[in-house]
């Protein structure tokens, strides 16, 4: 954080509270930074894994978990994570993977 955290050697992304919010939003309680604190070592916005979606992060719609290496599950730029689209897009989870998380690590669909 602060006024210049954008020219610190992690960049803005890694560096800036508002650009981790948006390109890191894992809870720390599941992760490495960088990534966001709760209360209560939750979630922001849902995203981060429940009971069946276990070592992964669960895309907001609640019907896709991708790995935890994606950082995120879906949205803009997916395809550029780690992992690649297959395992970081929703769209190509749902397709790839028609596995259920209850006896599947990530990427897999709830079901």
């Amino acid at each position: 954080g602060g006024s210049k955290c954008s020219s610190l050697p992690g960049g803005a992304n890694n560096c800036c509270a508002s650009q981790i919010k948006i390109h890191h939003n894992v809870a720390c309680a599941n992760s490495e930074p960088p990534c966001v604190m709760k209360k209560g070592g939750g979630s922001i916005g849902g995203n981060v894994a429940g009971s069946n979606c276990q070592n992964g992060i669960r895309h907001s719609d609640g019907k896709v978990c991708c790995p935890k290496s994606c950082g995120e599950c879906g949205g803009y730029g997916c395809g550029n994570r780690p992992g690649g689209a297959d395992k970081c897009c929703s769209s190509h989870v749902k397709q790839m993977y028609n596995r259920s998380c209850s006896s599947n690590e990530a990427p897999c669909v709830m079901k």
